[in-house]
């Protein structure tokens, strides 16, 4: 029997003078392991730092605890501004995940110094759309990072 999840999740469009930052995953997503233990759905995907709205949490709280917890970067909700949103259904073997995905975008005026956490592997600056050519990611991120540069 497929198990059937709904998650809202935050990501922000981190930027400064390097481009837009994307986070290489290390780890298959969490609601996909706890369904099905051996999944790799996710792992070696590029995506925004962002994650999980947590109970109790609006969107941008959400955002701003993620990007602390992921890379290290402090900023305020009032710097955040709301840049898109989309839907999209990801099927593992045994588990099947629609997101919803409020995506925010924060400006840093200095260099950001990225401190990836373990759910992580790297991190790269892109500056332009030709940048994501090539990067393995989820479609509709790929559209909405297109579309902000």
């Amino acid at each position: 029997m497929m198990t059937k999840i709904q998650r809202t999740l935050a990501s922000v469009i981190v930027r400064s003078g390097s481009g837009a930052l994307l986070l290489k995953r290390a780890q298959p997503y969490a609601e996909f392991i706890k369904h099905d233990p051996s999944t790799q759905l996710g792992m070696g995907l590029w995506e925004l730092p962002g994650g999980g709205v947590e109970f109790g949490e609006t969107p941008q709280e959400a955002v701003v605890r993620e990007a602390s917890e992921e890379i290290g970067l402090l900023f305020d909700q009032k710097d955040i501004k709301l840049t898109d949103c989309c839907a999209y259904t990801l099927k593992g073997s045994k588990c099947e995940s629609h997101r919803i995905h409020v995506v925010y975008e924060v400006n840093m005026n200095a260099p950001v110094q990225v401190l990836l956490s373990k759910e992580h592997v790297a991190h790269v600056w892109a500056r332009d759309a030709d940048a994501l050519q090539g990067l393995k990611m989820i479609d509709e991120i790929r559209k909405v990072v297109v579309a902000s540069f």
